[in-house]
């Protein structure tokens, strides 16, 4: 049982994501790499403006805390920090507390202050800088002015280079999908270079079936096809010699009775015979011939029609046993006559068998015929009836020359002459296509024919249903 072949897809998605996996992790390396020259020096005053506000922001939640004046000046120090000028005043201005940092001043001007308060356009080092905020203290509302200087903070920030890592993105995720994937491009490129072949009619090209993909099972198939091909042009090769020769050996056989049909014909038309013996016998012969010329004609017109497939059968309801010990009769005039006899094993019970009987007979007498014709007299063919429940053989045995292993394979090949193979040219007079029609006629009745050789020893054995066919 074949295993699945692991999947191309697969193959496919894991290497788009190494791909992709790669790439990424390589643009981010570069862009480390690379970074320093797109740095861009910068002073931030943001943690010194967030300082300010924090503070002052601490002092308006401790300020409702506080529950006097001492305490309250320890809240306003310790927000200044030390650095910080800090103001705690009444909502016209007054000053009530200060820091120790801040100026003696009774008053300040609160309007300017809210207009400058959190504000600045160009920030620069030792900048002025005012924060207010607003709380509560014995139940009077105070206002918290807090006034300093701006220190800013050296920082760098990087310029993206968005187009150049995408470019480089793309290159790397091209360059790794290539390498990832060139052995099965390779694998590709190898498949349909073989495939040229094949078109171009070479069919002795055979592809690398390493892997367990797709393309390995594949470039199995691909192979299997083409030795397949290689199989049926070898035997339409051979068919195309077989019917050539069948050609020649067929324009020969009929043009050798035609020609002593002529022959005879000629000596008849001028009466070149001595008596009325030399006349008959000429008559004899000229009839003889025209039978064998007719046999050879016959049988071509039945193979051609049993190969076009266009027949059909006439399924009778026929007792084999009888049909087969009438064959047997007729025949064995013939066998004396040839130094033969006929050995009939028939079961003693009728068998009916569903068969056409005209075509039945045919294969019958091609197979009694063939035993005859090439038996090593004097001898025995043995004819024999086998019947079980659903089919029934009928077993022709003789003994003649031994054939080889590839004499015997090609034995009942169309267009394959039989006593070519078996007695070189000493019997001629027939086609060469008994056994083949045989076959087909066993074919058509949803049989086979089979045949056993050992030693000069033939079994040719007929197989068939005995209700029905496939020609039905």
């Amino acid at each position: 049982m074949n295993k699945r072949p692991l999947s191309l897809r697969i193959h496919l998605v894991v290497t788009f994501a190494l791909s992709l996996l790669v790439s990424t992790l390589a643009v981010m390396q570069i862009d480390v790499l690379f970074r320093a020259a797109h740095k861009v020096p910068y002073t931030s005053y943001e943690a010194s403006v967030n300082e300010m506000n924090n503070r002052l922001a601490w002092l308006r939640d401790e300020v409702p805390l506080r529950v006097n004046e001492y305490a309250m000046r320890a809240a306003v120090q310790e927000a200044s920090g030390g650095k910080y000028a800090i103001y705690v005043t009444d909502e016209d201005g007054e000053v009530r507390f200060r820091s120790d940092q801040a100026r003696e001043e009774s008053h300040l001007d609160l309007e300017q202050l809210y207009e400058r308060s959190g504000k600045f356009d160009e920030p620069y080092e030792g900048m002025p800088y005012v924060w207010i905020e607003h709380s509560m203290w014995e139940e009077k509302e105070v206002v918290l002015v807090l006034q300093g200087r701006l220190h800013g903070k050296e920082g760098y920030f990087y310029v993206p280079q968005s187009g150049r890592n995408m470019v480089l993105f793309v290159l790397f995720f091209v360059i790794t999908f290539y390498l990832l994937n060139y052995r099965k491009m390779r694998r590709f490129q190898q498949i349909n270079a073989g495939l040229s072949e094949l078109a171009k009619g070479n069919l002795s090209v055979r592809l690398n079936t390493h892997g367990k993909d797709e393309l390995g099972f594949v470039a199995r198939n691909i192979n299997a096809m083409a030795e397949k091909l290689a199989r049926q042009l070898q035997q339409e090769r051979q068919t195309e010699r077989a019917k050539m020769e069948l050609i020649t050996g067929v324009s020969h056989d009929l043009r050798t009775p035609l020609t002593s049909i002529i022959g005879y014909l000629d000596l008849l038309r001028s009466r070149a015979y001595r008596d009325e013996a030399e006349h008959d016998r000429f008559v004899q012969n000229t009839y003889n011939k025209t039978l064998q010329l007719k046999k050879l004609i016959d049988d071509l017109f039945d193979y051609t029609r049993l190969s076009s497939g266009d027949i059909r059968l006439d399924l009778r309801r026929v007792d084999m046993k009888a049909l087969l010990g009438q064959l047997l009769t007729e025949y064995e005039p013939l066998a004396l006559e040839r130094g033969l006899t006929l050995r009939a094993r028939l079961p003693e019970a009728n068998v009916p068998v569903d068969v056409d009987p005209e075509k039945i007979v045919r294969a019958i007498d091609n197979l009694l015929m063939n035993a005859l014709k090439f038996s090593i007299a004097p001898g025995e063919v043995g004819v024999t009836l086998m019947a079980e429940d659903k089919r029934i053989g009928i077993v022709v045995e003789n003994e003649g020359e031994p054939i080889t292993e590839e004499q015997e394979r090609k034995l009942f090949e169309r267009f394959y002459k039989a006593d070519e193979a078996r007695t070189g040219a000493a019997n001629r007079d027939g086609s060469g296509l008994g056994l083949s029609i045989a076959r087909q006629i066993a074919t058509l009745h949803g049989g086979a024919i089979t045949l056993k050789h050992t030693a000069g020893r033939f079994v040719f054995a007929i197989e068939l249903n005995r209700e029905g066919g496939i020609g039905r």
